[in-house]
């Protein structure tokens, strides 16, 4: 009978370990997991701001490249303009 009682001692303690081991594991994997979705979650973040920079500086060089070209038909404008009166000029003085 005494052996028996033993048994059962043994048999609950391997099962209270059993119980701890599964509870820690459970803990250490919900834990791994909330760590997971927090890092996916920064990531996810970072992302969505390094793509509205990138949408940002994208913006501001096609500013300036239309600021550049819209000086450039200036220019052309006022130099075809130039030319046109130095052409009158020239053709005045010949007369």
């Amino acid at each position: 009978m005494i052996e028996f009682v033993r048994a059962k001692k043994r048999l609950l303690w391997a099962f209270v370990l059993l119980l701890a081991w599964a509870c820690g594991y459970r803990y250490a994997a919900d834990k791994a997991e909330a760590e997971q979705t927090a890092l996916i979650a920064a990531y996810r973040h970072s992302s969505m701001v390094a793509a509205e920079q990138y949408a940002l500086q994208l913006k501001k060089a096609q500013d300036e490249r239309q600021r550049w070209y819209d000086f450039s038909q200036k220019q052309s404008t006022d130099l075809a303009a130039a030319l046109s009166e130095l052409d009158k000029t020239r053709n005045t003085l010949q007369e």
